[in-house]
């Protein structure tokens, strides 16, 4: 397996992961990475009817599942992870998965949370993992749409 692209988005799968950069990234299989998803049959079941067709497989899983798949799979699928929090994401670079870049698609304004872009908003312990991963020297940066703009984060990062 190879990772290809990782995205943070509170709303997983949906119709701009499903068209825009399903086809952009040229993945065949998806990964969900949230123990809260994982752990409600409920959302995976959702998560499974809205995987595109055009994808080979869609995996829901823990942090700590997704660390060992990644780690013991010797397939040739090209994944896209799409996990719902930055601690998602932190999770996989603590249990050792080797990441570039870190993609924010959408994450929703509340109240705590400091405006980066947008779309992309993010509270004190969000802000830790952020920073923590950037630190590490991995590109965190914010693009709604593989044909919108892309904005580094990392120096805005730095400052928090």
């Amino acid at each position: 397996m190879e990772v290809t692209f990782v995205r943070v988005d509170s709303r997983l799968i949906h119709g701009q992961v499903s068209t825009a950069w399903v086809h952009h990234t040229g993945v065949n299989r998806l990964m969900v990475v949230n123990d809260k998803a994982a752990h409600d049959p409920m959302e995976r079941s959702l998560l499974k009817m809205a995987k595109p067709r055009n994808i080979r497989g869609l995996d829901v899983l823990t942090i700590e599942q997704a660390v060992e798949m990644i780690k013991n799979d010797t397939g040739k699928d090209k994944v896209m992870i799409i996990a719902r929090t930055p601690h998602d994401v932190k999770g996989l670079v603590d249990g050792g998965i080797a990441i570039r870049e870190v993609n924010l698609g959408n994450m929703p304004p509340q109240e705590g949370k400091t405006r980066f872009e947008d779309t992309v908003h993010a509270d004190q312990e969000e802000i830790k993992a952020l920073k923590a991963m950037a630190d590490a020297g991995i590109v965190i940066y914010a693009q709604t749409t593989p044909v919108g703009p892309k904005s580094n984060l990392n120096a805005r990062l730095q400052g928090q």
